[in-house]
């Protein structure tokens, strides 16, 4: 049987990196990208993370 485990981290690391994303944007627009740049850095390890997780998963998988 499959480790569920790991199917659920990469929903979650993707949840997480598509809400900083739009939080980085809502950001920008009301007050800059100098208030704003954590946000896309955090969003991308967040969906780095994401497919780091995915390409380790289909790699198990065959």
């Amino acid at each position: 049987m499959k480790n569920r485990n790991t199917g659920i981290l990469e929903v979650i690391w993707f949840i997480i990196g598509g809400l900083l994303l739009f939080i980085a944007v809502d950001k920008s627009m009301d007050s800059g990208l100098r208030e704003s740049w954590y946000y896309y850095l955090l969003a991308f390890m967040a969906l780095a993370m994401y497919l780091i997780r995915r390409k380790t998963r289909l790699s198990k998988d065959r």
